[in-house]
């Protein structure tokens, strides 16, 4: 229960906001409306940018004692011509025009803003009562006649917590989005190099043959003489001394693969690829090499006694002298001079 006291400061202050304080000089508060007039109004207040409203006049009179509108603000009832709240006295409490110096009214203030919060509060606990029923009533709005009262607008508090709620949910949207991707990063890492190491295996346990598959095979040491290993994919193998030796290798993939030491000699090279091989030490002797592709291969040391070189693309290769090979060198290394 509110003080009888109180209520009556309260009910006093209201009645003579309602009745009006205004200076009979005061040529612009009269000219927007008279008093009665000004109570039937809707109004806007203006802060700096900020627009709010509309309110009834009585709504920004209980403002006013609140401290949530100043005298400072602007209002206007068409949201385009504006004056200061202070040139409409018809809405202005006269008790906050009173010297605030006398305690007697400094505690008269401090009761009705006491009284006036509480009520404010009163009137928010009802208007969410009620406000799911008015939300389905959205469309009979918009279809209502243009002279119809507009509907109260949303309170800023409220729509600020809209706003921060949304802003929330985006923030947690993107958070469970980037999780997702890191987990599904993760199983790609974990479970497609064991499913490559599978398949590997399963090619490298081939036999020998036309075409075969052995990328990335480890073969060091291994003896293929004369297999028939025609157009098979050898990219990338480890076949450091192996034994090679007349194998049949046309038109085989042998790019970047490791043949260090490897015994070639008599072996069928013609149109093989070998770019970026590495041939170091390798016997070559007798080895037919015609149409391959040695581009970028390392032939440090390596045996070609009798090997057939014909139209072979010796483009950067490294020759048997450590001779850098110029690009357009077939058949033959011309050396750069590096």
């Amino acid at each position: 229960m509110v003080p009888r006291g109180r209520q009556g400061a309260a009910a006093d202050l209201i009645r003579r906001g309602r009745a009006g304080a205004g200076s009979p000089d005061d040529r612009t508060a009269r000219a927007m409306s008279p008093s009665d007039k000004t109570q039937r109004q809707l109004w806007y207040t203006r802060r700096g940018e900020l627009v709010q409203g509309p309110f009834p006049a009585g709504q920004i009179t209980r403002y006013i004692i609140l401290g949530r509108i100043l005298l400072t603000d602007e209002v206007s009832v068409d949201g385009k011509v504006w004056v200061p709240l202070n040139q409409v006295p018809e809405m202005i409490p006269e008790l906050t025009q009173s010297d605030t110096s006398d305690p007697a009214l400094r505690q008269r203030l401090q009761a009705a803003k006491r009284w006036e919060d509480e009520r404010s509060r009163d009137r928010r606990g009802e208007a969410d009562a009620v406000e799911d029923d008015q939300r389905g009533a959205g469309d009979r709005r918009k279809s209502a006649a243009p002279g119809a009262q507009r509907p109260r607008p949303a309170r800023p508090d409220r729509v600020s917590e809209h706003l921060e709620q949304r802003r929330r949910l985006r923030l947690v949207s993107g958070l469970i989005a980037v999780g997702v991707l890191i987990f599904l990063g993760l199983l790609v890492v974990i479970y497609r190099p064991a499913t490559r190491v599978a398949d590997t295996g399963l090619e490298c346990a081939q036999p020998p043959a036309p075409g075969v598959e052995w990328n990335n095979c480890a073969f060091e040491g291994r003896g293929l003489a004369r297999a028939d290993l025609s157009g098979a994919r050898m990219a990338n193998m480890r076949l450091s001394r192996a034994d090679l030796s007349g194998a049949g290798l046309e038109r085989a993939d042998l790019s970047y693969s490791e043949l260090a030491v490897a015994r070639l000699r008599q072996a069928r090279l013609g149109g093989a690829v070998l770019v970026g091989a590495g041939l170091r030490g390798a016997d070559l002797s007798g080895a037919d090499l015609a149409g391959a592709n040695l581009s970028y291969a390392d032939l440090t040391g390596a045996d070609l006694t009798g090997a057939d070189l014909r139209a072979a693309i010796l483009d950067h290769a490294i020759w048997t002298d450590g001779r850098l090979c110029a690009p357009g060198s077939v058949g033959r290394c011309q050396g750069t001079g590096k």
